[in-house]
């Protein structure tokens, strides 16, 4: 079902599962909150942001294509295209299981499933997993509608997208990453445990054959040491 290349694979499920150990320490010091007695609302989603364009380098580094959506005011997330035009796109285990039992029939998640409508006869799996879609019976024009909504979504896209790949993963002691397919009627047709290419040691490395770190490009080289720039204050 996911046409990745191997490469490309291990890099995306890796950046699911790492953390920034310097994400917390820097934040702290931009919302005033060195000591971490204040308050730190902004931590989850700027997990969640740093997470996203870490994946958005990955996407860049293998010359892969990914897009923006936009969840209202509050919240953008990414999702990534393969080669043959496949759509990845990315959740908590958690997010995706709370989707299933109370997910508005709007969410991305279920609009993007009308994609998959070729997959509408294959047998779900056993361990089912379903995303019940609250639209009225025989209300075909309500239907059309998500569809366009689904379409608007993947609009930066030539074609409509071959399928649509769901990567869920659980950051815990035991980090765990897996990959569903849903048909148009929101069953869980395919799943891969792809825990096996988490690597306790991961770094992303930007380059690789033939590609060039592109802040080596626009970055001039910084002395080894931190430069400390001062306010000086001004009395008249």
């Amino acid at each position: 079902m996911i046409s990745l290349k191997n490469a490309e694979l291990k890099d995306i499920v890796n950046m699911l599962v790492y953390e920034d150990p310097d994400l917390q320490t820097l934040l702290r010091e931009a919302i005033n909150n060195t000591d971490g007695d204040g308050v730190e609302n902004s931590i989850t989603k700027a997990k969640w942001d740093n997470r996203y364009n870490s994946l958005v380098k990955v996407a860049k580094k293998y010359k892969l294509r990914f897009g923006k959506i936009q969840r209202g005011n509050l919240w953008q997330a990414i999702f990534i295209v393969g080669e043959d035009n496949s759509v990845y796109v990315f959740f908590s285990h958690q997010n995706l299981k709370n989707i299933l039992k109370k997910g508005k029939c709007n969410h991305y998640l279920k609009l993007l499933n009308f994609f998959n409508k070729h997959f509408k006869n294959h047998k779900p799996l056993v361990e089912q997993l379903e995303l019940p879609l609250n639209v009225e019976k025989n209300s075909e024009l309500k239907e059309a509608v998500l569809e366009e909504e689904a379409r608007k979504i993947v609009s930066m896209l030539e074609k409509e997208p071959s399928k649509v790949v769901v990567f869920a993963f659980n950051k815990t002691v035991i980090s765990t990453v897996k990959a569903y397919v849903f048909n148009n009627k929101h069953q869980a047709i395919w799943q891969q445990d792809y825990t096996h290419l988490i690597d306790r040691n991961y770094t992303f490395t930007l380059t690789a054959d033939n590609i060039e770190n592109e802040k080596q490009e626009k970055e001039a080289p910084i002395n080894s040491k931190k430069q400390i720039v001062k306010i000086k204050k001004f009395i008249k």
